[in-house]
């Protein structure tokens, strides 16, 4: 588990980033490290924008992040300590040569009130997949949590025979709906966009 927790953190630092000091995320939210949002318990929480944090801080934020995020992920899945490399592979079998669907959502609330929310889907075309290509996989990607046990951000695009919908839907994130009504609230604009 340790080396998954050390890839994913590489992972998400090459993808959001990993800020030594306090900012402020696109919400105006204090925020610190890998995209940890920071919480009335934080004793950072009211440091001023700008605060430096230390290295260990934000490994201790990202390892309590994951631990969280594992958490919710035993209570959704009965079996997420039993997933293992034939699971995946059994998955990937049954998906072989078949369509499936690959649904995302998202909601936008503000002080409670919910002012916007969304879903869609992707239809997704497996090829049909050898066992020793399905093996193969497995052992270069290790993807036993991913949805559907393949990372299509990454070799598991590889898969697919076709996708009808977003590669932002499949990656889990619905993205250019959201953008589009970030800026219909008037919340992003293209004038307020740094580029760093």
């Amino acid at each position: 588990m340790e080396m998954f927790i050390d890839r994913l953190r590489v992972e998400l630092e090459q993808d959001e980033g990993c800020k030594y000091h306090i900012y402020l995320d696109h919400l105006g939210l204090p925020t610190a490290g890998v995209g940890h949002l920071l919480k009335g318990t934080d004793p950072e929480y009211n440091k001023s924008v700008g605060t430096v944090v230390s290295p260990e801080r934000v490994a201790e934020w990202f390892e309590q992040d994951v631990q969280i995020t594992l958490n919710d992920c035993k209570k959704v899945f009965d079996d997420w300590d039993s997933m293992n490399e034939e699971s995946a592979i059994r998955n990937l079998k049954k998906l072989s040569g078949t369509e499936h669907y690959q649904y995302s959502g998202v909601c936008i609330f503000q002080n409670g009130e919910s002012l916007w929310d969304y879903s869609e889907y992707a239809i997704m075309k497996m090829h049909n997949l050898s066992e020793d290509e399905i093996i193969s996989y497995v052992e270069k990607e290790n993807p036993i949590h991913a949805a559907g046990a393949y990372k299509f951000e990454s070799l598991g695009c590889n898969l697919f025979e076709s996708v009808d919908g977003s590669s932002y839907t499949v990656r889990g994130m619905p993205l250019l709906s959201l953008l589009k009504q970030l800026r219909e609230l008037d919340i992003i604009n293209l004038e307020s966009i740094e580029i760093k």
